[in-house]
């Protein structure tokens, strides 16, 4: 079986990347298992679960108590929500303002995400424009802006199919957790669980994520503008002629 790779650079001085959270916003739960609803932070006592796709109303960002954490490999602070008629703390890291996946479409029963992945973007982001499109010999591209200002690149060649989404101002592991989510098999999401490489900057944040699932490659990342990308690559088989 194989093990879970970790790139690490350690330094001195680990700090995690805040994100500052404003009262009266509201956020998804992205954690695929739910994530617990606590009278205090850290381990206080559980109020009640919320789910995956579950609203909740900022409160209170009480990142300045010192509470940053990294918990499965994501990083967070504990903040003040409102669920319903509840108040409490739940980890921000957990936390998302990407549409959760909720369509038929979004999800699949094995390994393949691309397809999934490449539905939800169409379900939930408006199209401005087709930016560029073009087909030649053994190559179609094709360019679309989306009125929030993320861009879809999309490459089609006999060998692979090849997706890049820039999604702008939101952090890597939100990226992650939506692509588990469409996860539906336990044995699909321990592989993807396995298969995923965290790689840390120097100044100990995750900037990089890798997975290998069979003949789909996943990258995710921030270029050097702060802005997150995805990258999937779909290796496609080709028959041998003789």
């Amino acid at each position: 079986m194989r093990q879970l790779l970790i790139l690490l650079i350690l330094v001195l001085g680990f700090q995690f990347h805040a994100i500052a959270f404003s009262p009266s916003e509201f956020y998804n739960v992205s954690a695929n298992s739910g994530l617990n609803l606590r009278l205090s932070p850290g381990n206080g006592v559980i109020i009640k679960k919320l789910y995956l796709g579950d609203r909740v109303e900022i409160l209170e960002d009480i990142d300045c108590l010192g509470f940053m954490e990294r918990i499965e490999w994501v990083d967070g602070e504990w903040i003040r929500v409102k669920h319903n008629e509840d108040i409490g703390y739940v980890f921000s890291g957990f936390l998302t303002t990407l549409p959760i996946p909720i369509s038929e479409g979004e999800y699949t029963h094995g390994n393949q995400l691309i397809h999934p992945f490449e539905q939800w973007i169409e379900n939930n982001f408006e199209i401005q424009a087709a930016k560029d499109s073009f087909i030649r010999s053994n190559l179609k591209e094709v360019a679309i802006e989306f009125e929030e200002g993320s861009t879809l690149k999309k490459i089609i060649t006999p060998s692979q199919v090849h997706l890049e989404f820039e999604v702008g101002e939101v952090e890597i592991m939100e990226l992650y957790q939506i692509l588990f989510a469409m996860l539906t098999e336990k044995s699909s999401q321990q592989h993807f669980l396995r298969n995923s490489v965290f790689v840390e900057d120097y100044s100990g944040e995750i900037n990089k994520v890798d997975i290998l699932i069979g003949n789909e490659s996943f990258k995710i990342f921030k270029d050097r503008e702060g802005i997150s990308k995805i990258t999937l690559t779909k290796h496609l088989q080709t028959s041998m002629t003789s």
